[in-house]
């Protein structure tokens, strides 16, 4: 049984909005009267014509002042087939060229290269607004650079006109995972869609945010993807998974890696989110099993990371419900909120932004078998569960309205992500102010925050503890997704009445790092000496809650099951940064007594100049443009690599 056809969301064949009518339909016909009366009717209709030509000339004299489905090239047209039909699928050279076609074409598409992936294609993302936005988009990446810096805004009255002035800025990210391969397909179909419809709701969206649209961040996958279907398409081999990893060194993992950063696509995409252009809202789109629900859409399940601000999950969680309110209007069964994924782990295309103080959405539809239909069973499904669903047949309030089964179709899985996407693009742009305001006050916040008794102000790395290497790439990951960091010029002494100095590692004695913690805790009448070289990040930063994650030892929530069993965690439930590098990190905790009305500071003995980072390795010390951990090792004892 297929699902409902829901409404059409634009394929390949989507009509704008005719302009032209038949003439013949006006005539000027006498009412009951005088021909005096006739007379004037058809002069004034004849006048009101002829005023209706001149305004729709003007218009269309007007260059590229507004796209037309006569100029814009479809999917169809450049492919030979509609994106999402069944047994069909476009290779990433198909889908970058058609990309190209439409910058060409389009005033309100602009084409970015933003990287090269690790086999060599090129990336790229697609800016999608209005014209005017597309002719002034260094202008909107000036303005989302100072709203993510509330340091660079001296008043309420500048936020509030940066505010005014700006865009909401969107990403929205396809198939990272190639064999979830329909979202890459679907990209052209937003494309087009945005890029040739003149209603008034998607000029709308268009006005009022800027869409970075990535086909894929992997396009090596969707190649490797695309040649095995194709090459299989007719054997029993088809619809099957590929036999090798479609991310050369991480497969799966590929989304594991964001805030390591040790891939060069997810070291791109880093780029262009955290130093560029600061999004507001990140929607990663995925796919899960067959015989589940149809379609997952936030809220998440628990546990939350507590790293993350509420306010970001009430977004969230309004987004999230905007799309299962959409989709099911449009006829779509198995719509499921609040189960399985949850927001505890960090280091995901979509968890990145909850501590970049932006919006991070995950869906995730059920799969067929590539691009080849799947039949799914009411026992398959009756016997399909996961963490917030006992069952795919079951009514439950996060699950109202269950998929009967039957045949599952890629345009199926097309069309309910199409509709997600355009639910998150018109709240990005009906409320436009308010995101941009909370994404200025989030950080805001990180910024004022101030740490409570025992809570750290700052983590500091000392020098000559060994780890070289450890170091350097931990510090080049930090600094590379947009954090702040810093080095001691000068030796630092801080007054040990109001500092406490600590371990992150806690291991014996016979690990060299925290064997070098004691040795500086125990020396000195007073004052503890951190040396020359040191790193330090302070947590008044807008980035606070990114440290403070990735810092702070992680204590997952004791979960148990109805069954009494321990649950499982939906991914990685620890991974402290320091532990993994084994690298001694000490905690700066300042405890300003009752009596001092001053805000808890580093105090130092003798005047330091604190240098920020700015790059991990200077370009003479990169190799065909990727600089290894060992370079960077290098560059930082030669203290040469991280200075204006």
């Amino acid at each position: 049984m297929h699902v409902s056809e829901p409404r059409a969301v634009a394929t390949g064949s989507y009509q704008a909005p005719g302009i032209y009518q038949d003439s013949s339909r006006y005539v000027c016909e006498s009412p009951p009267g005088s021909g005096r009366y006739r007379s004037r009717f058809c002069n004034l209709f004849l006048c009101t014509v002829f005023i209706l030509v001149v305004l729709i000339s003007a218009v269309y004299a007007q260059p590229k002042r507004e796209s037309t489905t006569r100029t814009i090239p479809s999917p169809r047209s450049v492919l030979g087939f509609n994106p999402g039909d069944d047994r069909t699928i476009a290779d990433w050279k198909q889908i970058s060229d058609y990309f190209a076609r439409l910058d060409k074409a389009s005033d309100r598409v602009q084409v970015q290269t933003i990287g090269t992936s690790t086999l060599g294609r090129t990336m790229i993302a697609a800016f999608i607004s209005a014209p005017e936005n597309i002719r002034s988009l260094e202008k909107y990446k000036a303005i989302q650079a100072r709203l993510a810096d509330p340091r660079k805004v001296q008043s309420e009255a500048e936020r509030d006109q940066l505010v005014r002035d700006g865009r909401t800025v969107v990403v929205i990210s396809c198939s990272i995972h190639s064999t979830e391969i329909i979202a890459a397909q679907m990209s052209m179909v937003l494309a087009h869609k945005l890029a040739s419809a003149n209603d008034p709701d998607t000029l709308s969206i268009l006005h009022n945010t800027i869409l970075i649209l990535i086909p894929s961040p992997n396009p090596d996958g969707v190649d490797i993807v695309a040649n095995w279907y194709r090459k299989t398409l007719g054997s029993q081999a088809e619809g099957r998974d590929p036999p090798e990893l479609y991310h050369h060194y991480a497969g799966h993992d590929d989304n594991r890696d964001w805030f390591m950063l040790d891939l060069k696509e997810t070291k791109a995409v880093t780029r262009l989110l955290w130093k560029e252009w600061f999004p507001e809202v990140v929607y990663d789109i995925h796919q899960q099993g067959s015989n589940g629900s149809r379609f997952f859409v936030p809220p998440f399940f628990d546990p939350p990371n507590p790293h993350i601000a509420p306010l970001l999950l009430r977004q969230v969680g309004l987004i999230g419900h905007k799309m299962a309110a959409d989709v099911t209007a449009a006829g779509f069964k198995g719509i499921l909120t609040n189960a399985l994924y949850d927001t505890w782990w960090h280091g995901g295309f979509r968890t990145a932004p909850y501590f970049h103080n932006s919006i991070g959405i995950l869906t995730e539809a059920s799969s067929a078998r590539l691009m080849t239909p799947s039949n799914v069973t009411r026992e398959q499904l009756a016997r399909s569960s996961t963490r917030g669903m006992r069952s795919a047949m079951e009514i439950t309030t996060n699950f109202p309205d269950p998929w009967p089964g039957g045949t599952w179709h890629p345009h199926d899985i097309m069309q309910m992500e199409l509709i997600a996407c355009h639910s998150v693009l018109s709240l990005a742009g009906n409320y436009r102010a308010d995101y941009l305001r909370n994404f200025f006050e989030l950080g805001k916040a990180n910024l004022s925050a101030v740490s409570a008794e025992g809570e750290p102000v700052a983590y500091l790395i000392p020098a000559g503890q060994g780890r070289d290497e450890n170091v350097a790439k931990m510090i080049g990951a930090l600094v590379e997704q947009g954090v702040e960091v810093y080095r001691l010029d000068h030796e630092l002494h801080a007054i040990t009445g109001q500092q406490i100095l600590r371990t992150v590692p806690g291991s014996g004695e016979r690990n060299a790092a925290a064997r070098l913690a004691i040795l500086v805790q125990s020396t000195g009448q007073g004052w503890y000496e951190q040396p020359a070289g040191s790193y330090i990040i302070f947590l008044n930063q807008p980035y606070r809650q990114n440290v403070l994650a990735l810092f702070e030892p992680q204590v997952y929530p004791n979960r148990i099951t109805a069954t009494g069993e321990a649950e499982r965690p939906y991914d990685v439930a620890g991974w402290t940064l320091p532990k993994a590098k084994t690298m001694c990190v000490v905690i700066l905790v300042c405890r300003c007594g009752p009596a001092t009305n001053h805000q808890s500071r580093i105090q130092s003995n003798q005047a330091f100049a604190w240098r920020f980072i700015r790059t991990p390795a200077p370009a003479t010390w990169t190799k065909a443009g990727h600089v290894t951990s060992s370079t960077l090792s290098m560059c930082l004892m030669k203290r040469c690599a991280i200075r204006d």
